[in-house]
């Protein structure tokens, strides 16, 4: 009887450990070193264990949406964080702090962007920096302190997120562009880079993407060809004095490169706004400018340009600029999708 009532006792001891909810709980280490943790809510799998300063959390090549995001400082009490997320058919959800779910539970709804900021009297004192893996781009570039990341207007979900929070003024973590995009800001794979005379393929030799392309130094010929061989841009490159200062326009994989005579081209990578001014270079109503209806002009030089539809309809080719054989000023009417190309100018404004 008595060995009876001692096995009954180790056993009702042993369920009482296993049922206790220090063995069920999270196992959550946190050292003096940590700033901030992080845990998402992810497509048929639920939500993930934490993770701390720039840790991924999320799936990586599994196509499987975050739909749930939570968020905490550690290590500072003075410090608090707080973060909104861009749910599927919600759009933007208030901020949420310190832990509190931002996103949906049991909807099946995708995010697609976040913002994230810090709160409490050390916010002066630190940045925190985040990027998020979105389907169809990759990972996009780092965005602090409650700046937008993700995307928008494509439909596409977030798979992944990595946060980290330094002190005030640090140097970003990685590459800063493509943090957020939308139709009228589109992602731009380019990175900077420099090449001198000779023949480069794009895909091989530099990123393909948009550019601000200059001379580093002189002037010299800057070609390029499409890979089926048809020429899109030719173009003196010089530094003002002779030759084109500057040319911005879309390098696609596989276009053919052709620098001759200068020691140094210079591409950097360049965001789409809408402005009134373009330099030489190809341009999209919609994208680079507004549509309406201007009056095209040039102070300087003369060159060439010319204006296609969306649909490859010639709608404008002019001399336009200063001298014999140009005109000094065209009236033109612009529509979403039409192409601007301008060449040996060293810029139209556009009033």
């Amino acid at each position: 009887m008595k060995k009876r009532i001692s096995n009954l006792f180790a056993i009702c001891l042993l369920l009482g450990l296993l049922l206790s909810p220090s063995v069920f709980a999270e196992e959550l280490t946190t050292d003096a070193t940590q700033s901030v943790k992080y845990q998402t809510h992810v497509q048929n799998e639920g939500w993930q264990a934490w993770k701390f300063d720039g840790g991924m959390s999320g799936t990586s090549g599994k196509s499987l949406r975050l739909e749930g995001i939570r968020v905490e400082t550690v290590n500072n009490t003075n410090l608090g964080i707080e973060y909104a997320t861009h749910v599927q058919n919600y759009g933007w959800q208030d901020f949420k702090t310190n832990g509190d779910m931002s996103g949906t539970s049991g909807e099946g709804l995708r995010l697609e962007a976040i913002r994230v900021r810090l709160t409490g009297t050390d916010a002066a004192n630190y940045d925190v920096w985040y990027r998020v893996h979105a389907q169809n781009v990759g990972w996009m570039g780092w965005a602090q302190n409650g700046s937008d990341s993700g995307t928008a207007g494509y439909g596409y979900r977030l798979e992944g997120i990595e946060i980290v929070i330094l002190p005030k003024g640090s140097e970003a973590p990685g590459k800063i562009t493509n943090a957020f995009v939308t139709p009228t800001n589109p992602y731009n794979p380019a990175e900077y880079g420099e090449l001198f005379s000779g023949t480069w393929t794009a895909g091989a030799d530099i990123q393909p993407g948009r550019y601000a392309i200059t001379s580093g130094s002189g002037s010299g010929n800057f070609a390029i060809y499409s890979k089926e061989g048809r020429l899109k841009t030719n173009e003196i490159l010089g530094d003002g004095s002779y030759g084109n200062p500057l040319i911005e326009t879309t390098i696609s994989d596989g276009d053919s490169i052709r620098i001759s005579g200068l020691e140094n081209v210079i591409f950097t990578p360049a965001g789409r706004s809408l402005r009134n001014s373009l330099p030489s270079g190809s341009f999209e109503v919609g994208l680079d400018i507004s549509p309406g209806t201007y009056i095209a002009s040039a102070s300087s030089g003369s060159g060439n340009f010319v204006i296609y539809s969306s649909s490859g309809r010639l709608k404008t080719n002019e001399i336009l600029g200063i001298g014999d054989y140009a005109i000094s000023k065209v009236k033109v009417s612009l529509e979403t999708g039409d192409t601007i190309l301008i060449s040996s100018l060293h810029a139209v404004d556009f009033n």
